[in-house]
């Protein structure tokens, strides 16, 4: 019965390692927003949105990703749905099943820059 006891206990805890190791954690997330605000701030928004487009960049990973939109909602760059960039916001539907709660954002001039965790 220990035995038992004891492979329970450590195929949860290997279990809830890996959900950690997946899943942003918000201050990851704020962390990451401050080093993208950095990153566009030193080396310009042309360099700066081809990392955030970067699917395996400095700036996706796991489930967490940069995305930048200007204030009339255009998508200048996204590190998950690099088919939006270029498009705007207003076209596609908000999931009310997403939990908006883990974006975080800061406004750099007329840019918003939004860190958030993938959803799916």
């Amino acid at each position: 019965m220990r035995k038992i006891v004891v492979v329970l206990f450590s195929l949860l805890l290997v279990q809830s390692i890996s959900a950690a190791d997946v899943y942003t954690v918000p201050a990851k997330a704020e962390a990451m927003l401050v080093k993208a605000v950095a990153y566009l701030k030193k080396h310009g928004r042309q360099k700066a949105f081809s990392e955030f487009n970067n699917p395996k960049g400095q700036f996706s990973d796991k489930d967490l990703y940069v995305s930048v939109v200007d204030l009339t909602g255009k998508v200048l760059a996204d590190g998950i749905h690099t088919k939006r960039v270029g498009k705007n916001i207003s076209q596609y539907e908000v999931d009310d099943e997403v939990d908006h709660e883990e974006d975080f954002f800061e406004r750099v001039d007329d840019l918003i820059v939004v860190c958030s965790p993938y959803s799916g």
